[in-house]
């Protein structure tokens, strides 16, 4: 056997396989001497057939697949050997590879030729990239509004009689109309129905429900007034399709009032929203409340900081490829699957594989510079982990549990999916990491509101 390689341009390979006869006869001969000891034929006895009978019915198959795997094994282990770094897999190069009869017992040696498109030799400098991490100012205001929040939750129910405010809750039943406002036979209804007065988002139908009392009636649009066909659909029991369509009124008959009482701002408020920590005053409250928003925060922070990076990477990294040859791949491959992907599918959003192309040696060339690796082990003590975050102990027994659950999840083929996710998560994790130790980083204070305005316009 011999095997070379031709370099066609930076881009791209041939690599030309010369097999001869002593490559393969000895594995062949020992797989017609297998199937004659065990073929049965009429007329002979089992493992009596004639060798040359048996070599004239099943040798040029013998040798196909005798070829075919020593082809298969030694094209790949010669890209290993040589330490070929290529995108995607080889393909046959039908310009180069003539049709093979393995019927043709003149033939004995044969030449197989692949093109493989060579990947970029790439060396990450972290310490080059230069990225923008935002610190999100916890503003008085939002500190204000979970105040106002939490009091709400943790607030009494008082009946009353009349809608004094929009902290009030409604409770009624609800019929549609026709366009004269009568009731409409067979129309929509629904029984027990709660809207929340400030939840109504038209501020003339809100108004409308200041000062009603129990028994009086409301008339109104409810896709007008909250402006949000799922919330409406769960209101009268309705698909969020039907909804959307809805233009008719409804009229609403008030059964009950209820209002929310808030709860105090004291210390029995803290220790419900905060039972770990030790609160006395409303200041240590506010403090509490920065510090949860602030981690809550970083890692929105965290995702654009690291977004902005691979973005910075992927511009300065940029790389060609031999696009013809991707293309072919990208098809070859997609036909074995569900995908199906037709060439003009591909033509149209190319550049959407190419990136993900790209994006996948960079983060293999990040990975290798800064020795990033996720073993099994690691995999197994993120499952422990997230096991005993569940138990409420951590005893032996505990500790026992994880490790046969851990075992037996690691070992069920079902979980391979979500074993390949873990292993991501935990790379990505390593390469957050990285990014935060050497990139230069430049820190910018900026309000949530702007923050996500921002985030809005890179997605």
């Amino acid at each position: 056997m011999n095997i070379t390689k031709e370099n066609l341009n930076e881009l791209s390979a041939i690599i030309k396989i010369e097999l001869q006869k002593e490559d393969y006869e000895p594995a062949v001969n020992d797989t017609l001497k297998n199937l004659q000891k065990t073929y049965n034929m009429p007329g002979f006895r089992p493992g009596k057939v004639p060798s040359g009978l048996i070599s004239k019915m099943f040798r040029s198959k013998a040798i196909i697949d005798e070829v075919d795997k020593l082809v298969s094994n030694s094209l790949f282990k010669y890209i290993e050997d040589n330490s070929i770094d290529i995108i995607g897999s080889p393909l046959s190069d039908t310009e180069r590879q003539q049709e093979i009869d393995f019927d043709d017992t003149t033939v004995t040696n044969y030449d197989f030729y692949f093109k493989i498109a060579l990947a970029p030799q790439l060396d990450i400098n972290l310490d080059d990239i230069t990225a923008t991490k935002y610190e999100i100012e916890v503003e008085d205001d939002f500190i204000q509004k979970y105040i106002d929040d939490t009091c709400k939750h943790f607030g009494t129910i008082d009946n009353k009689e009349s809608i004094d405010d929009i902290n009030s809750y409604v409770v009624g039943d609800l019929s549609q109309l026709n366009e004269d406002n009568s009731v409409m036979d067979n129309g929509i209804s629904s029984s027990d129905s709660t809207i929340a007065i400030d939840k109504i988002a038209d501020k003339d139908i809100q108004d409308t429900f200041i000062g009603k009392k129990v028994g009086d009636t409301v008339i109104f649009n409810p896709i007008t007034a909250f402006n949000n066909p799922t919330e409406v659909a769960t209101m009268l029991n309705i698909k969020t399709n039907e909804a959307k369509e809805l233009t008719s009124n409804f009229i609403y008959t008030i059964k009950k009032i209820t209002y929310q009482k808030p709860a105090e701002v004291n210390e029995e408020l803290f220790k419900k929203v905060y039972p770990q920590d030790e609160i006395h005053s409303l200041e240590e409250y506010k403090e509490r409340i920065k510090k949860d928003a602030m981690m809550s925060f970083s890692a929105e922070t965290d995702n654009l900081f690291s977004r902005d990076v691979n973005d910075t990477l992927m511009e300065k990294y940029k790389f060609d490829m031999d696009e013809e040859f991707v293309k072919q791949w990208l098809i070859s491959t997609n036909e074995k699957s569900d995908k199906h992907l037709t060439a003009e599918e591909l033509d149209k959003d190319f550049e959407k594989y190419a990136q993900a192309i790209r994006f996948q040696f960079i983060s293999a060339a990040i990975e290798k510079k800064y020795n990033i690796a996720v073993t099994a082990k690691d995999v197994e003590n993120h499952l422990h982990n997230l096991f005993m975050g569940y138990m409420p102990s951590t005893d032996a027994e505990a500790e026992e549990r994880a490790k046969i659950f851990v075992d037996s999840f690691m070992k069920k083929d079902e979980n391979k999916e979500q074993i390949r996710n873990i292993y991501e998560h935990l790379v990505d994790k390593e390469v957050q990491k990285a990014f935060n130790e050497h990139v230069k980083i430049e820190t910018k204070v900026i309000k949530y509101q702007d923050f996500i305005e921002l985030a809005n316009k890179k997605a």
